[in-house]
């Protein structure tokens, strides 16, 4: 009798679990998770990245590795829109539209933007950086993480210094040969920046025109000649409209830095910032490792498009030098100084760390 009331009270018992059961709210749970999962999600920032360089180019090359580590090593929270050759933005619009934010990321093209990029158009100083790539990129990436007057132009137009690129071998491409500095008296010659004012002293006929546009007006035969470096001329297949090329290292141009627009920057999480960071800083090694390896590959197409190569004798090379210091260098510094900012003080700290390397 007691062993029937037990399976009795027994079976109460797993009736009574049963009814209990249900009032576990299932739908509850799974809404409680979603909503869990969805907060989780990493927000995404869209990113775009426009640059005139072609993007055969070494400098196109190096920062799609830039843009590609900073997707991956983000895990996907970063993600970039890229526009090579000027597809999006035009040459003299890049700066611009990083300041504003209709683009995120380019180059800092400082020869275009004398009058809002004074500073580190030094960095593109004809004959001022005649060192190795190692020297001269290592230099200046200091130079514009350290120099406070840099600094301060840089939160002025509202852009964060990423990265200093080195683009190398400034060549004089022309049609007609130029082995002399007397064969560049009265030449119309394109170019940028301060090298106009040095080529002004030659004597040379001075044309404005970004690089995408000098194709045609070589082609055209209203330029004669153009400064750019090996890996753009032969990105822009400058060797089809002219035969000659100087190979004279005319100081390689570090004055176009990539910078990203300061209000995307500091919109950033801080360790998305210090993934980034980490990236600039192997951007050093990177340019170098680059540029040298396209440089023998830039020098070997160079002469299977048969151009004809010629050089400044070592005598030229000195006079040209002594002429951008005392013409160039010296008188834009000065004239900085008059504008309230610290040109003489930035242009020493600079030749100060191109020693130092």
């Amino acid at each position: 009798m007691r062993n029937k009331k037990v399976l009795i009270l027994g079976a109460i018992m797993a009736v009574l679990m049963l009814l209990i059961s249900p009032i576990v709210p299932e739908k509850k749970v799974t809404f409680r998770t979603s909503i869990t999962t969805a907060s989780a999600a990493p927000k995404v920032f869209k990113l775009k990245f426009a640059e005139m360089s072609p993007p055969s180019s070494t400098v196109a090359v190096a920062s799609q590795w830039w843009a590609s580590e900073v997707e991956r090593r983000t895990g996907g929270r970063v993600k970039f829109e890229i526009f090579w050759g000027g597809s999006l933005i035009g040459a003299y619009e890049q700066l611009d539209a990083v300041m504003t934010g209709l683009i995120q990321v380019t180059a800092y093209s400082s020869g275009y933007h004398p009058d809002i990029a004074p500073l580190p158009l030094m960095g593109l100083f004809p004959l001022m950086n005649r060192g190795t790539l190692k020297e001269t990129t290592a230099a200046s990436d200091e130079w514009y993480r350290t120099n406070p007057a840099v600094g301060t132009e840089f939160k002025k137009n509202n852009v964060a210094f990423m990265y200093t690129f080195n683009r190398p071998n400034q060549f004089l491409w022309s049609k007609v040969p130029i082995k002399t500095l007397d064969d560049l008296k009265g030449l119309r010659v394109r170019s940028f920046g301060p090298f106009l004012s040095l080529f002004k002293e030659l004597g040379c006929s001075l044309v404005r025109l970004p690089s995408p546009e000098v194709y045609d007006a070589l082609d055209r035969g209203a330029v004669d000649c153009t400064t750019v470096y090996l890996s753009h001329g032969l990105g822009f297949r400058y060797q089809e409209v002219v035969k000659y090329v100087n190979i004279t290292n005319l100081g390689h141009n570090v004055g176009a830095p990539f910078v990203m627009n300061l209000n995307a920057w500091n919109s950033l999480p801080a360790d998305i910032q210090k993934i980034i960071n980490t990236i600039n800083s192997e951007m050093v090694e990177k340019d170098i490792q680059m540029n040298e390896k396209e440089n023998v590959k830039d020098m070997k197409s160079l002469t299977d498009a048969k151009m004809i190569i010629n050089q400044f004798s070592p005598s030229d090379v000195k006079k040209l030098t002594e002429i951008a210091r005392t013409k160039v260098w010296e008188p834009y510094a000065t004239k900085l100084d008059k504008k309230g900012i610290a040109g003489t003080e930035a242009l020493n700290h600079y030749i100060q760390l191109i020693e130092k390397y």
